[in-house]
């Protein structure tokens, strides 16, 4: 898989865009711009982004329920689902300050 995911959060009381870049098991995370054309750009309230972080909602279910609007090619955007989840049960083991 490569697929890089430009994501731009409203109401974000830090940065509002960054991106993700997964690649070949690996995965990259920065803030702003991605270093090439996104395959998906995804939008979503800083509020929803906290809970996908936390593990307390999924991005299939964020997009579905209109949480999280996403453009471009969603084959990509699911092959990166379980990817995501796994980052989600990471994240919700850390101590974040939101």
């Amino acid at each position: 898989h490569d697929v890089v995911l430009r994501v731009s959060v409203s109401q974000s009381p830090a940065s509002d865009d960054y991106y993700m870049h997964f690649s070949d098991g690996s995965l990259i995370v920065g803030i702003g711009s991605p270093p090439r054309t996104p395959d998906v750009e995804a939008e979503l309230s800083y509020e929803t982004n906290v809970e996908l972080s936390r593990g307390a909602l999924n991005g299939q279910t964020a997009a579905m329920t209109g949480q999280m609007k996403a453009v471009g090619n969603m084959m990509k955007m699911m092959s990166i689902g379980k990817a995501q989840d796994r980052l989600a049960e990471l994240e919700s083991g850390l101590d974040i300050d939101y």
